[in-house]
């Protein structure tokens, strides 16, 4: 699965930064949730030098940064207490299917609080939309999925749309990506 996860994660990396560029302008700072393998805050960080890119994960990885704009991973818990920090972007990839929905939640409810105003969430992955087909691999996953953990599985548009509003986030991009993914973008409104 390690060596799958690692094509993939390769094979994407080009396509999400061609989305995310628009929004990595001089200066920002970047937070990403569920670094993983530090695979894409390594990649990301090493391409757009003119933004601080900080790491973090549940659980802190051992490997070392060598980057000066990519900070050390920090510790953080979706589900949990964020740093008091507030960030231009927050990027979550491949996250949502792979963690409980009350950890979506988490995740929206907490980055409104700790963007900037007008600032961004990127989220990337497969989901379902209601008016859209699902291709059947996207299916096939999903049940791959909730056979592993019943509150694990894509999740779908309209419910996240709604959790941002609730939140004050309001969805301002959808992008169909390769192997039948979305890129997504929230923005941060309001006060």
């Amino acid at each position: 699965m390690l060596s799958y996860m690692s094509s993939a994660a390769e094979r994407n990396l080009e396509p999400i930064a061609e989305q995310l560029k628009p929004f990595l302008v001089d200066g920002i700072s970047v937070l990403e949730i569920a670094s993983g393998s530090l695979y894409h805050a390594k990649r990301l960080s090493e391409r757009f030098g003119n933004v601080t890119w900080q790491p973090s994960d549940k659980v802190l990885s051992q490997q070392k940064v060598f980057l000066s704009n990519l900070l050390p991973v920090i510790e953080l818990d979706v589900n949990g207490d964020w740093p008091s920090e507030r960030w231009d972007l927050i990027v979550c990839i491949n996250m949502l299917h792979i963690s409980p929905w009350h950890s979506t939640q988490s995740l929206f409810k907490n980055v409104a609080s700790r963007l900037q105003l007008n600032g961004k969430l990127f989220l990337y992955g497969p989901f379902i939309e209601d008016d859209v087909t699902t291709a059947e691999s996207n299916l096939t996953f999903d049940r791959w999925l909730k056979d592993r953990d019943p509150s694990y599985g894509l999740r779908h548009l309209n419910d996240l749309d709604r959790l941002g509003l609730q939140n004050g986030l309001t969805r301002i991009k959808r992008v169909a990506m390769p192997a039948n993914n979305l890129s997504l973008v929230y923005e941060r409104q309001g006060q």
